[in-house]
């Protein structure tokens, strides 16, 4: 209210108006200039090809699902996204955004058609929104596969077929599989497509060398003590069921340590490249029997330079391997809620699920991979970067359901204690 006259405080992004004007704006490279900066739209050259020129016929809707971004789509032709937490620096997914889209051309990513910045006086730049291709998908891979798994575990325990899983060359999850083994080859591509060499210094790969090994490890290390250390002080209120495999952790402590420094101890030949940075199901939408690799802001919780940083694109493949083992066990926890003494009965399936789709994934992957520069020549120096990677991406994990999710907890724990088995 002011004084007489009443109004409404609305989310702009809700105005199609306002939506199609930024576009329009972006295609036109519309500068706006303020008192200590200037906001800046921007096409990229892909702008007309994906619609941007045709919105007058555009509805608008919202997604249907909930994001930490305000987003929109536009006649099922263009995804606009709305930043809520506005950052200094460099946007990790506008600019590989754009490499993707205008340089590498990698077909499996969104493409980005334009951004609008805020630039400061000193040169400072804040990306505000960012407008993509729409994916039109059957959703993301994570609700593809706990839909898949629920569905599945719930047929092995209303039969009552308690046998043991088959061999892996006898698989249950032949069609899933070959959907897996694609993703691990379109993964394999992205990696491909981040490890070209086109002069400019921000992508063009790099040698690991033994700082950057040192580096890694201490890290690793550092993060690895924070996660035992939080575990030691949760342990008294984990639920009971969490606690023998809390206590078998604690007990491994100086064994995972040991396994983190043998990687500073036995040095890898490898390249470092740009790499996604939050690589899950999640991450990826499954579209008529493929997938699009999307959200490429790397881990919300770190800083946008360390997000920029070029890494072993193993940490990718380190965060999808844990993402089927999340599944199996998150479905398995689901399916049996109500009827826990089914847990251990239906284990073993959860656990031949996850067994085999990290070889399918890993056989898609090396596929695609095996032959980039980012892939080492010696097998045993990418199994020795996978190894350490998950071991610490679990060890993130464990830290992050003890602050978040405590009721979780057990999965983590549970893919610790397999790993070091």
């Amino acid at each position: 209210r002011r004084r007489d006259r009443l109004g409404f405080l609305v989310d702009g992004f809700a105005d199609p108006v306002l939506c199609k004007s930024l576009i329009t704006a972006m295609g036109e490279g519309r500068q706006f200039t303020y008192a200590h900066g200037t906001v800046s739209c921007t096409a990229t050259s892909v702008f007309a090809e994906l619609g941007g020129r045709d919105l007058a016929e555009m509805k608008m809707r919202p997604p249907g699902t909930e994001g930490s971004n305000t987003t929109v789509i536009l006649g099922n032709k263009l995804f606009l996204k709305g930043y809520r937490h506005v950052r200094e620096g460099i946007n990790p997914e506008l600019e590989m955004g754009r490499f993707l889209t205008e340089v590498a051309r990698f077909q499996n990513s969104v493409p980005v058609a334009g951004a609008v910045e805020y630039l400061r006086e000193d040169g400072t730049p804040m990306t505000l929104a960012l407008l993509q291709r729409y994916v039109g998908n059957q959703g993301d891979g994570w609700t593809y596969t706990m839909d898949y798994l629920e569905r599945f575990l719930h047929d092995k325990r209303l039969i009552g077929d308690t046998t043991e899983p088959p061999l892996l060359t006898d698989s249950m999850h032949k069609s899933y599989m070959a959907t897996i083994r694609t993703l691990g080859t379109r993964t394999g591509e992205l990696h491909v497509a981040l490890c070209m060499r086109t002069g400019d210094p921000a992508f063009d790969p790099e040698p690991v060398g033994r700082d950057d090994l040192l580096a890694w490890t201490a890290t690793a290390r550092r993060e690895a003590e924070q996660s035992f250390t939080l575990l030691s002080r949760r342990l008294e209120n984990l639920p009971e069921r969490f606690r023998p495999d809390a206590e078998a952790v604690l007990a491994k402590r100086n064994e995972m340590l040991a396994a983190i420094e043998r990687l500073s101890a036995r040095g890898v030949k490898a390249i470092k490249t740009r790499f996604h940075g939050d690589y899950h199901l999640g991450q990826v939408l499954l579209s008529e029997n493929d997938f699009y690799i999307i959200d490429f802001e790397g881990e919300p919780a770190r800083p946008l330079s360390e997000r920029r940083c070029k890494h072993s694109p193993f940490k990718d493949v380190a965060g999808m391997l844990r993402s089927f083992n999340y599944a199996a066990y998150a479905a398995l926890l689901k399916i049996t809620a109500k009827m826990p003494e089914d847990f251990p009965v239906l284990e073993p399936f959860a656990r031949d699920y996850e067994e085999e789709a990290v070889e399918a994934f890993m056989l898609g992957y090396v596929t695609a991979a095996g032959e980039c520069p980012s892939y080492p020549a010696d097998p045993d120096d990418a199994r020795a970067l996978i190894d350490f990677f998950v071991l610490e991406k679990a060890l993130y994990e464990l830290r992050y359901e003890l602050d978040n999710r405590p009721d979780w907890v057990g999965i983590p724990l549970k893919g610790i204690l397999s790993l070091l088995a």
